[in-house]
C-alpha cells in the first residue's frame, strides 16, 4: 500500500483478514515500512547549501576511495525498514481506505433488494448477539449502533410496503370520489383526495427521516394508508346511500 508521507510503499502481510461493512479485522499481521535515513537527508540539505566550488573540493577526494569506502556509502545510501507484528487488530473500513488511498462503497438499504435486505438484516442480528455473547461488559454506545440499523431495515420494509399499497389505496380513494349520483358535480371529493395525497406524502418522507425510530416510521408509513381506505369506505357507503 502506498505512503502518503514518503511516497513509498509498505508491505502488510495478515495470515487471517475479514473485512465487513463497518470495520476491518486482521489476524497475526506483519507491517513492513521504510524510514528514510535523517543523517542523509540533513547532509542532502547541507550539499544543496555549498556553493559550486565546495561541491568540486568535496569531490575531488571521492575520486580515489576504496571499495571498502563504497560499501560505507552505499549503507549509508539505505533507508531503514520499519517491522511491526501484529497478534490481532480491528480498524474501521473508513480509516483502512484511507491508508490504501481509496475510497470506499458502502450500499445503502434501499439499493438492495428485498432477499440481500433480508441476509443483512439476519447478519446485523447475529452480530448483536455476538458481541454480547463475547463481551459482557461492551460499550452500550456499540449496541444502540447496531440496533439503529436493525430499525433502518425494517423500516425500508415498511417503506416499500407502504408504497406497493400506495397503488391500491390512491385507486380506491380515486374511484370512490369518482362517483356521483347526482346532477351538480361537486369539488368535495376533488379536495379530499388532494389533502390525503398531501398527508401520505408528507408521512412519506417524514417517516424517511427518522427511521432509525422503527415504531414512528412505522406508523408514519401506515397510518395514511388507513385514512385513505376509512375515507373511501364513507364516500361509498354515502353513495350507496344516495346521499350526494
Amino acid at each position: 500500500m502506498p505512503n502518503k508521507k514518503n511516497g513509498r510503499i509498505n508491505l502488510l502481510l495478515a495470515d487471517h483478514v475479514k473485512a465487513s461493512t463497518e470495520e476491518f479485522t486482521g489476524k497475526r499481521v506483519t507491517f513492513i515500512s521504510s524510514m528514510e535515513d535523517k543523517k542523509k537527508h540533513h547532509q542532502n540539505d547541507i550539499d544543496s547549501n555549498k556553493t559550486q566550488n565546495d561541491v568540486e573540493h568535496i569531490q575531488k577526494p571521492l575520486d580515489f576511495k576504496t571499495s571498502k569506502d563504497e560499501n560505507v556509502i552505499e549503507q549509508m545510501n539505505q533507508d531503514s525498514l520499519l517491522v511491526e507484528n501484529i497478534a490481532a487488530t480491528e480498524t474501521s473500513l473508513e480509516d483502512f481506505s484511507q491508508m490504501i488511498q481509496k475510497k470506499t462503497w458502502n450500499i445503502n438499504d434501499d439499493h438492495l433488494t428485498l432477499s440481500l435486505l433480508l441476509v443483512r438484516l439476519s447478519d446485523q442480528k447475529s452480530l448483536i448477539s455476538k458481541t454480547v455473547e463475547n463481551d459482557q461488559f461492551v460499550a452500550v454506545s456499540t449496541i444502540k449502533t447496531i440496533q439503529r440499523r436493525i430499525n433502518r431495515i425494517y423500516s425500508e420494509i415498511a417503506r416499500r410496503l407502504s408504497a406497493g399499497l400506495a397503488l391500491f389505496s390512491f385507486t380506491l380513494i380515486g374511484t370512490c370520489s369518482g362517483l356521483c349520483i347526482g346532477r351538480n358535480s361537486s369539488m368535495r371529493g376533488i379536495t379530499i383526495v388532494i389533502l390525503l395525497s398531501a398527508l401520505y406524502l408528507t408521512a412519506f418522507f417524514s417517516a424517511r427521516s427518522i427511521d432509525h425510530l422503527l415504531v414512528s416510521s412505522v406508523l408514519l408509513y401506515s397510518v395514511p394508508h388507513l385514512l385513505i381506505i376509512m375515507t373511501a369506505y364513507w364516500m361509498l357507503r354515502r353513495t350507496s346511500r344516495g346521499v350526494e
